[in-house]
């Protein structure tokens, strides 16, 4: 296991988030449905320090699009597809399998937990297909705003699925994106039958005192993510107009592309 010590960040609130995607996942393979999630270790060991797992053979999406697609690589929809297909020559079927599955897991899961910051360094594909998310810095509906634009909002949907992740699964009318609005359904309603007992592990850990879990008022954007008083016909609408927002979002492909040039 290769692992990566850093200091400066609050490790905890990585760790808290790291521990629900366990749930939420230990949730889904008891119902027989295997989302390919990539939970990584992670362990603070003191203040502002401690231990990262690093995935192997994985990179940024934003390597990927830059890598794929060059400098606009974050405006195209192909640089995603042709990574896949760049590692897995005779078994392409089977990375956009995990591909698809793990896009679903983690826009279910990001999208309960209010997981911000999600620009293209912050997330991560394995040569076999499996997404994944770094960085737990911002949860619960804090998501990134600019202050010297009036508070700009930079984070205008509440997960992140682009038209490259849509055409790397074989565009919005392949049987594959259609499998994806089905597993996001079905995996956000399984949540929802344990959200009360996901909203009782957040309000348990809200005397460790991380920066944004401090009170039960912080937990109320996981209560509404969950539409508990909704059913699951209704759940499932809701979910498929969050896709439909997320995938139409040009703004997010724009700001990853600034991203790409602040950062290179």
């Amino acid at each position: 296991m290769l692992v990566m010590f850093k200091a400066g960040d609050d490790l905890r609130q990585d760790q808290m988030t790291l521990q629900i995607f366990r749930v939420l996942e230990n949730i889904w393979l008891a119902e027989g449905m295997n989302l390919r999630l990539t939970p990584y270790g992670c362990i603070a060991t003191g203040d502002e320090m401690g231990m990262l797992e690093i995935v192997p053979d994985s990179e940024t999406i934003a390597a990927i699009e830059t890598g794929q697609g060059g400098t606009f690589g974050s405006l195209q929809s192909t640089p995603i597809r042709k990574y896949l297909e760049l590692h897995n020559k005779g078994n392409v079927d089977q990375a956009i399998d995990y591909f698809m599955r793990s896009c679903a897991g983690y826009c279910v899961a990001t999208y309960i937990v209010g997981l911000g910051d999600r620009h293209n360094d912050n997330i991560l594909c394995c040569h076999d297909g499996r997404l994944f998310h770094i960085d737990f810095g911002h949860v619960l509906g804090n998501f990134k705003t600019v202050a010297a634009l009036g508070g700009f909002k930079r984070e205008r949907t509440p997960f992140v699925f682009t038209k490259g992740m849509a055409f790397a699964m074989g565009g919005k009318s392949s049987d594959e994106y259609k499998r994806f609005v089905e597993l996001c359904c079905a995996a956000f309603n399984f949540i929802r039958l344990h959200g009360e007992e996901l909203v009782t592990l957040f309000r348990l850990m809200v005397p460790a005192g991380m920066p944004e879990l401090t009170c039960d008022e912080d937990i109320q954007y996981l209560v509404d993510q969950l539409h508990l008083g909704k059913t699951d016909e209704e759940a499932s609408r809701i979910f498929q107009a969050e896709i439909n927002a997320a995938v139409s979002d040009t703004y997010r492909r724009i700001d990853n592309m600034l991203h790409t040039f602040k950062h290179s």
